[in-house]
């Protein structure tokens, strides 16, 4: 990857804490070069925005999505990126740093993800259908059932 940190840079993160305040760390990245590589674990996982300001023009830009991709691609790379039975994409999105569950190449990967889950049987329908036939057996009148040769009090046929 090539540098995206020059020695004029300064990275500057964004960070909120739980009561909504916002407050701004700076990297380590003053006077030395880096890649997003080198600086992907120091957002931290509170921190929706990142942002490169260069020192000697003071004309900033935004880094967040950049960061993001970066920050999937070695998710991807690593496996970390599966959903299956037990784990569903909410799950696997609470992991995620805020950066990453806001940024548009997220939003790409988590339909494309959603769209290949397996389709899992749902447990409870086998229940669900019991009860609807013992609910719609039990209202059936018992001339009804009467009608059809049916015991009255067992329900089966005569």
């Amino acid at each position: 990857m090539t540098n995206l940190i020059t020695t004029d840079d300064i990275v500057l993160f964004f960070n909120t804490t739980r009561a909504g305040d916002v407050y701004v760390n700076d990297s380590t990245s003053l006077g030395k070069t880096y890649t997003v590589d080198m600086l992907l674990d120091e957002p931290g996982d509170s921190c929706p925005r990142i942002v490169i300001l260069n020192t000697k023009t003071l004309i900033s830009s935004d880094a967040t999505e950049i960061f993001a991709q970066a920050w999937l691609k070695r998710a991807d790379a690593a496996d970390e990126l599966e959903i299956g039975e037990n784990y569903s994409i909410e799950d696997l999105e609470r992991s995620f740093p805020i950066f990453v569950r806001n940024s548009r190449d997220w939003a790409v990967r988590k339909d494309d993800i959603e769209a290949m889950a397996p389709v899992f049987p749902d447990p409870d329908r086998a229940f669900v259908e019991r009860r609807e036939l013992r609910l719609i057996a039990s209202a059936e009148p018992a001339m009804f059932r009467a009608r059809q040769g049916l015991d009255a009090s067992t329900g089966r046929t005569v």
